[in-house]
């Protein structure tokens, strides 16, 4: 699988804008409401062929309750 053929036109379609890493990992900066944007990296893992895609949302704290927030995600 080509990792950046498969993201780079979907970041064109959203308006987005792509980068490239490297074969296995690159960026789309995604565009949002209010003017806001969001940076995705997507990431192949070529073993099994699937394509992990994370955020940074926040700073890790000590305050943050993790467990409530995964499941409120899952609701």
């Amino acid at each position: 699988m080509q990792l950046n053929q498969f993201i780079k036109p979907y970041a064109e379609e959203i308006n987005g804008n792509f980068s490239e890493y490297d074969n296995l990992r690159s960026v789309i900066v995604v565009p949002l409401d209010m003017d806001r944007q969001q940076a995705l990296v997507a990431e192949l893992d070529e073993d099994s062929k699937i394509i992990t895609i994370f955020s940074k949302v926040c700073i890790a704290d000590d305050k943050i309750r993790f467990k409530d927030l995964l499941e409120e995600n899952h609701r």
